[in-house]
């Protein structure tokens, strides 16, 4: 009966043994998984920061209108960092943006008739008036890396 039992604690150590061998080996494979994903997500951020940078670039030089830069920045501060809509130096950037956001584009602009996109254009001439020096100040933090 000792004999028996002696296999039994063997064999029970065994499976034992197989079982945290198992489980150390997901383990790695998830701990590699998350430094994947790690790496992905900052391979990500840096892309966008890129974008960000080039665009606020082309406004500060008069490449790009405040208009389009304000309404293509938005989205990516929003993906890079969402704490940027409390900043007051970024502000005018949510401002602009917000207030174009309702102006069709392409097609749907295509589409109306001459006289409407003449009235939405002076609606975006006098929102960039009103609005050029605080977007490209915005911009100049953007650049600097204030941001």
């Amino acid at each position: 009966m000792s004999a028996t039992v002696g296999w039994m604690i063997a064999a029970g150590l065994a499976v034992i043994a197989g079982l945290a061998w198992v489980a150390w080996r997901e383990l790695t494979k998830v701990k590699a998984q998350d430094q994947a994903k790690a790496a992905a997500t900052q391979a990500r951020l840096a892309n966008l920061q890129v974008s960000v940078d080039a665009i606020a670039r082309a406004v500060m030089s008069e490449q790009c209108d405040v208009s389009e830069g304000a309404l293509r920045l938005k989205p990516l501060l929003d993906a890079v960092d969402t704490s940027w809509l409390q900043r007051s130096d970024l502000r005018a950037i949510l401002v602009m943006a917000e207030a174009l956001a309702d102006q069709p584009i392409k097609d749907a602009r295509n589409a109306l008739d001459k006289q409407t996109r003449m009235r939405l254009d002076l609606e975006r001439m006098k929102l960039e008036s009103e609005h050029a020096e605080s977007v490209r100040a915005a911009c100049a933090v953007l650049v600097r890396g204030d941001a």
